[in-house]
């Protein structure tokens, strides 16, 4: 997972717009645990893996319209034979995954100035975004901090 975070500032920085699939609930069986995550660009290239074969397929599908659109989206998916209602998958279990698109304008909003919302900042304005930051303690805000 390590790797994951190491390369994505990267491809915020190179690409217009990307999405972040991650793993939210599990039941049952399925390939990947919660928190899993993948990287997926418009043209399909991904980074990561939330567990292969059709769930993967399906994600990577949902997250290229999620970025045509330009909206978020929460998507459940039962790892079933179509038979019963499924993707095709013989897991036998279910997972849900939050789409995340995130587009090099978005501008990120840091409530508090603290030392955590520094830290927050520096990541943030490293990997592209705007950033605003209130705190009601105006040394907390100071441009030159």
């Amino acid at each position: 997972m390590h790797e994951f975070y190491d390369i994505l500032p990267e491809l915020i920085r190179s690409n217009s717009k990307l999405a972040i699939a991650t793993v939210l609930q599990t039941q049952g069986s399925t390939p990947r645990e919660v928190g899993a995550k993948m990287a997926i660009l418009p043209d399909g290239t991904i980074h990561g893996t939330i567990g292969g074969g059709k769930l993967e397929l399906l994600v990577m599908q949902d997250a290229k319209n999620a970025i045509q659109q330009g909206k978020s989206v929460l998507k459940d998916y039962s790892l079933h034979e179509e038979t019963q209602g499924g993707i095709g998958a013989l897991c036998g279990g279910s997972t849900t995954v939050f789409i995340e698109v995130i587009s090099k304008g978005d501008r990120l909003l840091i409530l508090g100035g603290g030392h955590i919302g520094l830290a927050l900042y520096k990541m943030a304005i490293e990997t592209g975004f705007g950033v605003a930051i209130v705190d009601e303690r105006s040394e907390f805000v100071k441009k030159e901090r």
